[in-house]
């Protein structure tokens, strides 16, 4: 098959004859790996430019080692750009601009994508997996290649938060990467990874640093949207580091939904928290903005469903400790403010949004569904 005719069925890559190149515009001797070594940051800079075709009047001397074209910037007189490149094990890519910043510029990269693009006259290479053909396999490559795991890595340990109305704990550990694959020593994770050149922070840490509201040493501050919350907490599961109070311990996987009621739980003194109750299939309840459930026994982490609205689930579980004075007081609140809104009302147990009518005598119970009246 030749590039460019049209066929009825898929061919296999070696089928495919490379076209005919114009006269004296074969590949260039370099690729984009050779201008993001060479170049850094620009490479991507420039190629917005030679995309929406700012660079013009691309041409070539010295035997085809320097290219010379104009680049539209910003200013209304385009710049001139000089780009040279010396052959070798490792080619050297450089340039010189007549902008501000005069060499190794965004618009050199641009002019060196232009050139893998539409290889001027007096270029002469035979390499047919080279120039712009050579890039694109190096991202294949890149982005195929197995991650190399660092000595030390970033873990994410979740545990239930000790005070009643307050979120979940996320705590991020900077731990050391054992021989056998299991972490050994760990420390408190520094502030700052979203913009961290650590070799342990990888670029999904800085993403979900980036989500999160702030992030200090040992504390990150979980985000008060519902959406982004689970946006966050997927991340964390997807990157396999996400642990259930003890770093040594097996990596949490996601979960299926599962559904939820909200209720209140007796504590030892007296006192009753806002509480997360009757989880499908068991699970430990992490309160929160959105909240989510733990499975330790099936290693599972995801969503909970409840039948209220997120914001109202999570303006509930930020109750503070109520006290038997407290809850003889909501129980009158409840039934004025409430009624038919499918939260119970007082005297009953009945589950937050499932309203169910049960004895005042359940009440001395550990966990029930409403709050319970004074004695």
């Amino acid at each position: 098959m030749t590039l460019g005719t049209s066929v009825s069925r898929s061919s296999p890559l070696n089928d495919i004859v490379p076209p005919r190149l114009s006269r004296g515009s074969l590949a260039l001797p370099y690729d984009e790996g050779d201008i993001r070594r060479c170049l850094g940051y620009e490479l991507e800079k420039g190629r917005s430019y030679q995309r929406r075709g700012a660079v013009r009047d691309l041409h070539a001397d010295k035997g085809g080692q320097r290219l010379i074209a104009d680049v539209q910037g910003t200013r209304r007189r385009p710049y001139r750009v000089f780009a040279e490149f010396q052959p070798g094990p490792h080619i050297r890519l450089s340039g010189r601009c007549s902008c501000p910043v005069v060499i190794d510029c965004k618009h050199v990269a641009a002019v060196l994508l232009e050139a893998l693009s539409n290889p001027p006259q007096g270029i002469v290479a035979a390499d047919p997996l080279g120039g712009s053909v050579a890039g694109w396999l190096d991202r294949l490559r890149r982005g195929s290649s197995k991650p190399v795991r660092t000595p030390e890595e970033i873990v994410f340990r979740v545990d239930i938060s000790p005070d009643p109305g307050q979120p979940f704990t996320l705590d991020l550990r900077v731990a050391r990467v054992l021989k056998s694959g299991a972490y050994g020593a760990d420390r408190s994770c520094p502030s700052g990874i979203e913009t961290s050149t650590a070799k342990y922070v990888q670029p999904e840490d800085r993403l979900i640093a980036r989500l999160m509201r702030s992030l200090s040493i040992g504390s990150p501050q979980l985000p008060d949207d519902p959406d982004t919350l689970h946006l966050v907490m997927e991340r964390i599961i997807a990157t396999g580091r996400c642990r259930w109070r003890e770093i040594a311990s097996p990596p949490l996987a996601l979960g299926p939904r599962r559904s939820a009621r909200l209720g209140w739980r007796l504590g030892e003194d007296g006192r009753q928290s806002a509480a997360i109750i009757e989880i499908a299939g068991g699970a430990i309840g992490l309160a929160c903005a959105a909240p989510w459930y733990v499975d330790p026994e099936a290693r599972l982490a995801g969503p909970l469903e409840f039948d209220l609205p997120s914001g109202l689930v999570a303006g509930f579980l930020a109750a503070p400790p109520i006290d038997p004075v407290q809850a003889a007081a909501l129980g009158g609140v409840f039934e004025r403010e409430f009624r038919g809104s499918g939260w119970p009302t007082g005297g009953t147990t009945g589950a937050i949004g499932r309203r169910r009518e049960i004895p005042a005598a359940a009440s001395t119970s550990r966990c029930s569904a409403s709050p319970m009246t004074g004695g």
